[in-house]
């Protein structure tokens, strides 16, 4: 009874330590987006004393967020000139014949690892070469016999509204 005890004790902190490190991975990846919106707000020109002010204040408080994410070991993919599926995720296909096919072109969003583990992949544009001119497939004999209707068959009824 005492060793179903303590494998019981095992199994329930086990279930809860799991929940608290999926609850906190969500968390962290919704704040990855206030990152994305800190960082556009970052690029908007500052023509005067205010927005220069606000500037500053944006910048700080994202440094702020950037830190958070650093005590929770959250850091951002390294810049690869390669594409990597683990890595990163291709919203994007270049054409261009003087680069390599899977060389990134650009990041459109940055990635975060948090430990050894992908929080967000990466979005890049990728180098790739263009796709296979598409190949008509036709149906075989069997599966075109099937779909037709038999002759003898009544034609299906249309549901009557009551």
């Amino acid at each position: 009874a005492l060793a179903d005890y303590k494998n019981l004790n095992r199994r329930s902190l086990e279930t809860i330590n799991s929940a608290v490190r999926n609850a906190r991975t969500e968390l962290l990846a919704e704040l990855l987006l206030v990152i994305d919106y800190l960082d556009m707000a970052l690029l908007a020109e500052c023509t005067t004393e205010e927005a220069s002010n606000l500037h500053f204040g944006v910048s700080l408080t994202r440094d702020q967020m950037l830190g958070v994410l650093e005590r929770f070991e959250v850091k951002p993919i390294s810049d690869l000139e390669s594409f990597d599926p683990t890595l990163h995720q291709a919203v994007a296909k270049v054409e261009d014949p003087e680069r390599e096919e899977g060389d990134i072109v650009e990041i459109k969003r940055k990635g975060y690892m948090i430990g050894d583990k992908v929080l967000r992949h990466a979005d890049v544009h990728v180098i790739g070469v263009e796709d296979p001119p598409a190949v008509e497939v036709l149906p075989d004999e069997d599966s075109a016999k099937s779909d037709a209707p038999d002759e003898g068959a009544a034609p299906e009824e249309e549901p009557s509204e009551a």
